[in-house]
C-alpha cells in the first residue's frame, strides 16, 4: 500500500511524464465550471503540487483520491480532482472541480458536515 507521501509523488511523476488519462466526466466536469478548466492546467497543476485530501483504498472500482492542487500554482484557485490509482503505470482524472467554500473548510481539506 502506498503511503501519502508516495502517492502524491506517484500523480507528480505520471502527470509530469504524460501518463495519465481522463474519464470522459473528467472532461465534461472541466467545461461545466462558470470559468472553464482546460485539462493542460489540471496536468500541469497536478506535476507541481498535489495533496491527498481523502483516500478511498477500498473503493470497489480501484484505489482512488481526492487531491488538492491550485490551478496556476495560485492558492486563491484551488481545485480538487479524484484521482484513480488501479494502475501503476499512470493516473486516471476521473473528475475535476472547484470546491465549494460552504461545503469545505478554509484550506480545501476537509468538509463540513
Amino acid at each position: 500500500m502506498l503511503e501519502r507521501e508516495e502517492i502524491e509523488r506517484h500523480i507528480r511523476e505520471m502527470c509530469a511524464k504524460k501518463r495519465f488519462h481522463f474519464t470522459r466526466h473528467a472532461i465534461d466536469e472541466c467545461f461545466s465550471e462558470p470559468e472553464p478548466i482546460e485539462p493542460e492546467e489540471v496536468i500541469e497543476a497536478l506535476a507541481n503540487y498535489v495533496e491527498v485530501v481523502e483516500d478511498y483504498r477500498d473503493d470497489p472500482r480501484g484505489h482512488s483520491c481526492l487531491v488538492l492542487t491550485f490551478e496556476s500554482g495560485k492558492e486563491d484557485k484551488p481545485l480538487h480532482v479524484l484521482v484513480g490509482l488501479r494502475d501503476p503505470r499512470t493516473i486516471i482524472v476521473i473528475t475535476v472541480y472547484r470546491p465549494d467554500p460552504t461545503l469545505w473548510s478554509s484550506d480545501w481539506k476537509k468538509r463540513r458536515w
